[in-house]
C-alpha cells in the first residue's frame, strides 16, 4: 500500500464516508425498479441510459458549435468554457456509470451449467444463457468492445490529445 498524506479535510470527509457501507455497483433502487423485466430488457436500459445522458449532456456544447459555425458572436473563451464543462461532466458521469454498467454487460457471458438442465445465467436463473447467436450476446459483445474496453482507451487518447502527461510534468518541475 502507499502512504498518502491527505489534507485533513479529505481525512475527515474519508472517515465520515467510513461509517457508511454503500454497493454502488447493484443500485439496489433500480434493481428494485427493473425485476418485472427480462435480462435483456435490464442490459439495454443499462446500456442506453448512459449514452442519452451524454448525448444530454452535449446539447449545450453542441449548440454553441452550431452558434459559432453560423457566425454567432459567441466569444472564444465562453465556447471553451462551454466545451471544458462538457468534457468536465462526461467524463464524471462515465466514471461514476463504468462499473455499474460495465458488470451488467459482462453478467450476460457469466452462465452455470445445471447438467441437464441447460446453461443459465448466474445474474438471473429464470433466463437461459445466451447463444453466441442470440441478440443478449452479440449486443453484449458489442458494448464489451465499446463500453468495457472503449471508455477506458477514448480516456487515455484524450488524456494524451489534451496533453495531460505533458501539464503533470510542468506542474511537478
Amino acid at each position: 500500500t502507499f502512504t498518502i498524506d491527505w489534507p485533513a479535510r479529505i481525512l475527515t470527509l474519508l472517515q465520515l464516508g467510513a461509517i457508511f457501507n454503500i454497493d454502488i455497483i447493484t443500485l439496489p433502487g433500480t434493481a428494485c425498479a427493473l425485476s418485472p423485466w427480462d435480462f435483456t430488457t435490464k442490459l439495454t436500459v443499462y446500456t442506453v441510459t448512459p449514452l442519452v445522458s451524454l448525448t444530454i449532456l452535449a446539447v449545450p456544447s453542441l449548440g454553441a458549435w452550431v452558434h459559432r459555425q453560423r457566425g454567432g458572436n459567441m466569444g472564444d473563451a465562453v465556447y471553451q468554457t462551454v466545451l471544458s464543462h462538457f468534457w468536465y461532466y462526461a467524463l464524471v458521469f462515465s466514471f461514476l456509470a463504468f462499473p455499474v454498467v460495465s458488470v451488467q454487460i459482462l453478467r450476460s457471458f457469466s452462465c452455470s451449467n445445471l447438467g441437464r438442465l441447460g446453461s443459465w445465467l448466474r445474474s438471473d436463473l429464470e433466463e437461459a444463457c445466451p447463444t453466441p447467436t442470440s441478440f443478449a450476446f452479440v449486443y453484449s459483445s458489442a458494448f464489451t468492445v465499446l463500453w468495457v474496453f472503449g471508455l477506458p482507451l477514448a480516456t487515455l487518447a484524450l488524456l494524451f490529445y489534451f496533453q495531460v502527461p505533458r501539464m503533470a510534468r510542468q506542474k511537478l518541475k
